[in-house]
C-alpha cells in the first residue's frame, strides 16, 4: 500500500474518468462480449447445477472451482490481472465457513481457526440483485481493517496455495488495460473495473446456505500453512 501521491491519484482520477466515458464503456462491453464467447455454451450453468447436486462441500468447492477457472482463463487475453500482481492479496477476502474447512484439509490442517464474532458476517437472502448489492455494501463496512494487509498465504508476491486459494481470488478480474487502479492507496477507495460474476455469485451464498458464516481469510488462517 503507497501513501497518498498527488500525481499518482491524478492518474487514478484521469483513468476513472476515461472508464466512465461512452467509448471506454463501449470497450469494457466489448471485452466481456469477447469472454462470453470464449466459454463453450452453457457450460458455466452446467457445472454451477453439478455443484448444487454435489453431496458434499468439497465437491461442491470442486465444481464451483471449475466453473471460476474456464472464467479466468477466458478472461485472460482482456485482464490486467497478471502473476507476480499481488495488490488484491492486501485488500480484504471473504470466505464462507465450509470453504474454509475445505481449504484447511487440503492444505493440510486440522480446521480454520476461530474467528473474533465480531468479525464474522452471516448470509442472508442475497439472490436478489438488492440483496447481493446489500451483500456487496456490507462486505466494504465491515471488512475495512484487512485493507492493507497481506495474505498469510502470500509469500514473495505469490499465493503459496494458488491450487486451492478461495473463490473470491478465483472470481476477482480486472478489464483494466494495467495495475494502476489495483494500487492501494491509504485512505482512498479506488473502483476497479472487475468482470461482473454476480450470477455465480449468488449462487454460491445460495449453495452454502442462509445462515452460513464468512470471515476474512486472516481470520480463517491467521498463522497461514502453520497450524
Amino acid at each position: 500500500m503507497t501513501h497518498l501521491d498527488p500525481r499518482h491519484m491524478q492518474a487514478v482520477h484521469a483513468r476513472i474518468a476515461q472508464l466512465q466515458s461512452p467509448e471506454m464503456s463501449q470497450r469494457l462491453e466489448g471485452k466481456v462480449e469477447r469472454i462470453n464467447a470464449r466459454i463453450p455454451g452453457a457450460s458455466r450453468g452446467n457445472l454451477i447445477e453439478q455443484a448444487f447436486r454435489s453431496s458434499s462441500n468439497a465437491k461442491r468447492l470442486m465444481w464451483l472451482r471449475k466453473e471460476a477457472d474456464i472464467t479466468q482463463k477466458a478472461a485472460e487475453p482482456e485482464s490486467a490481472c497478471r502473476a507476480g500482481c499481488s495488490h488484491c492479496c492486501h485488500i480484504n477476502v471473504l470466505v464462507p465457513e465450509p470453504e474454509a474447512r475445505v481449504i484447511a484439509k487440503e492444505i493440510g490442517l486440522h480446521a480454520p481457526a476461530q474467528p473474533d464474532p465480531r468479525n464474522i458476517l452471516i448470509t442472508g437472502d442475497y439472490a436478489s440483485d438488492e440483496g447481493m448489492a446489500k451483500f456487496q455494501r456490507e462486505k466494504e463496512t465491515r471488512h475495512m481493517s484487512h485493507f492493507g494487509q497481506p495474505c498469510p498465504f502470500l509469500l514473495n508476491n505469490q499465493c503459496s496455495i494458488y491450487s486451492f486459494r478461495p473463490m473470491v481470488c478465483r472470481q476477482q478480474i480486472s478489464l483494466d488495460d494495467d495495475e494502476l487502479l489495483c494500487r492501494l492507496v491509504d485512505g482512498e477507495s479506488i473502483p476497479v473495473p472487475y468482470l461482473n460474476q454476480q450470477i455465480s455469485q449468488a449462487a454460491q451464498l445460495i449453495l452454502w446456505g442462509p445462515q452460513t458464516r464468512l470471515a476474512d481469510i486472516r481470520d480463517w488462517f491467521p498463522n497461514g500453512l502453520s497450524d
